[in-house]
């Protein structure tokens, strides 16, 4: 009997310990840079239209400007509110097979302790994999993504 006890305390609660950390990780860098952008973009015509030197205004919108490309890109080629999602997710998930799995419910209603700490397994290494499979879609560069689209298509 140690040996489910001991995936369910070690595998299980850190699979969801990290991917809880995950999705903290990247909603904040998601919503810091969010809110980098908005202000930045905000305060651009602002400083255009403010009675401060031409040259000076010029400099200081570039600079802003520059700014508000660099972390848009940054958001877009990191991902983190896909990441933020896909880590949330998984985590909810692995969070209702453990309560499923504790209080005997849906599948895990079966009597026999062997097959309910197998079926547990299963599901959690299912839903690791399933988000494995998921982010590396998710990350993988859109030429790749469009000609996997295109070879599905012509096997359809």
């Amino acid at each position: 009997m140690s040996q489910p006890t001991n995936y369910k305390e070690k595998r299980l609660e850190e699979q969801i310990q990290w991917h809880s950390k995950k999705a903290r990780q990247n909603k904040l860098k998601f919503r810091l840079y969010q809110i980098i952008i908005l202000i930045g973009a905000a305060i651009i015509p602002i400083i255009n239209v403010a009675s401060i030197g031409d040259f000076q205004t010029r400099i200081v919108s570039s600079i802003i400007g520059a700014i508000i490309v660099v972390i848009t890109g940054l958001t877009q080629l990191e991902k983190y509110q896909e990441n933020w999602i896909l880590y949330r997710t998984n985590s909810e998930l692995l969070k209702k097979e453990k309560y499923f799995f504790e209080n005997n419910v849906g599948d895990y209603s079966n009597p026999n302790d062997l097959e309910k700490n197998k079926l547990l397994v299963e599901r959690v290494e299912a839903i690791v994999s399933a988000e494995t499979s998921k982010y590396f879609t998710i990350h993988q560069p859109a030429k790749v993504q469009q000609q996997q689209e295109q070879q599905q298509g012509r096997q359809n």
